[in-house]
């Protein structure tokens, strides 16, 4: 695929929204050693099922820039066996 630049944000968002809807969470890609200092967070070295509701997600780019993005299932409809939808929005910018 080639490097993405200012994509990059976007497609992790996607893959992320798409893991909340599936309810499965991938590991980080060569992720082998968890330092000792990240003790407490959850860091998963294999896939696993993990049901969740909301995430919070950081990209970092070029020119200082840092955009945050947060989504959440909508419980305001009943599960028909379709998918629950899925809202998404951009909770900033921040210069560092």
């Amino acid at each position: 695929m080639g490097h993405t630049l200012a994509r990059s944000g976007p497609i992790e968002l996607a893959a992320t929204i798409e893991m909340m809807r599936t309810g499965v969470v991938y590991p980080t890609h060569n992720l082998q050693e968890i330092d000792p200092a990240c003790g407490g967070i959850s860091l998963p070295k294999e896939k696993i099922q993990h049901p969740f509701q909301a995430f919070l997600k950081n990209s970092f780019a070029f020119a200082e820039s840092t955009r945050r993005w947060r989504a959440s299932r909508r419980d305001d409809q009943e599960s028909r066996g379709v998918p629950t939808p899925v809202r998404a929005v951009r909770a900033g910018t921040a210069r560092l």
